[in-house]
Parts: C-alpha cells; structure tokens; sequence
C-alpha cells in the first residue's frame, strides 16, 4: 500500500471517507457463519487501512498547512458581519464589502485583511487614495497612450513592477503607477468609455 500515489487531500478524504464506511459495514442477522466471518475480515482490513491513511493524511495536512478544500475557515459573511468587522478593523474599509466578503470566503482572517490593504496603502511612488476619490492616470500595457479618469471605490492595489490596478466598482483597469494623481470631482470620468472600446 506504501507503493500507492499519493492522491490530493480533497480526493483522499473521500477515499477514508470510503474507507470509514466499509469499517462500519453491519454483519447480517441470520446470515451464514462464513458470511459473518468475511464481513468482520474486511471490516478489520478496512479499519488497519484507514488509521494508516489517516495518519498519514493527518500528517500532510499539517505539513501543508493547507486543509481539504471542505475543512477550511471560509465563511460567507452578511452586510451585518461586514459592519461589524469594519468597525472593529477599519483598515477594511479600504477593500469594499464585496472584496471582504470573497476573501472572509478564502478563508482570511480579519488581521490577514487589514495587513493585506497596509502592505498596499505602503506602495511607493503612490499618493494617497481613498474610497471616493477621483483618479486620473494613464493606462499601462503599451501601445497609444492613453489618460483616464476614474471614481475609485477601494484603495488601488499592485499590478505589476510599474502599475497598479484601479477599481471603479463596475471594472479593474491597470495604469502606470508613476502617472497617477488625485484631482478634483469635476463629474467626469472616462474609464467606463475606455472600457467599451476595448
């Protein structure tokens, strides 16, 4: 058995899943004492092979430190948590409900979270943006170049080594990081327009 691949942890705990099954398998009443016999035979069998794989699994899974997909703390948050976690957590606020929700969902804590919006807001070379402001900057990935204007709804994160991604609430455009800059709310945005054309 030692010889076997070792499966993905999501596919080996269906496996001991298996496993436990045929180790619970009940003896029939009235049933012939040679079928009793082999009905215990294969539950012993299946029992020694599932606290073996289990140990073993145990021992992945902790290694890893990456549990099966089933055995993760993601949870699904509602706009009552998200307050909640906003209030106790501000830096959160930077991410937008939506963001925390699918990463609450990934299985990230609240500290992971809010590390992850300082690790961005600590970016060089750009200036300080808020939910709200209004972002002007020039598109990155080559070809004419071309300025945009954007009502950001969350902090800007890294794209690359030179740009980074803005996000309006509606789509994520890539700009030069060096061009950014905040201007005044004149009630004009392009980003929705440049989106169109592409």
């Amino acid at each position: 058995m030692n010889d076997m691949p070792e499966l993905d942890l999501n596919d080996e705990l269906e496996a001991l899943r298996g496993l436990a099954a045929a180790a619970g398998q009940p003896v029939e009443p009235g049933s012939a004492t040679w079928e009793q016999v082999k009905v215990l035979e294969e539950r012993a069998t299946a029992g020694h092979e599932l606290a073996e794989r289990f140990a073993r699994f145990d021992a992945r899974a902790k290694a890893e430190r990456w549990a099966p997909r089933e055995w993760r703390r993601g949870r699904e948050l509602s706009d009552e948590d998200v307050s909640t976690l906003v209030e106790k957590w501000p830096d959160l606020a930077a991410l937008g409900s939506t963001f925390v929700r699918s990463l609450a969902a990934a299985g990230f804590a609240p500290f992971q979270m809010a590390n992850l919006v300082k690790q961005v807001q600590g970016r060089r070379g750009l200036p300080e943006i808020q939910p709200g402001d209004v972002v002007e900057a020039m598109l990155a990935g080559g070809g004419e170049p071309k300025t945009i204007r954007l009502k950001v709804d969350r902090t800007p994160w890294p794209g690359g080594p030179d740009s980074t991604v803005l996000s309006d609430g509606k789509a994520v455009t890539a700009v030069v990081t060096a061009s950014v800059r905040v201007v005044e709310d004149d009630g004009t945005t392009t980003a929705r327009l440049v989106a169109d054309e592409s």
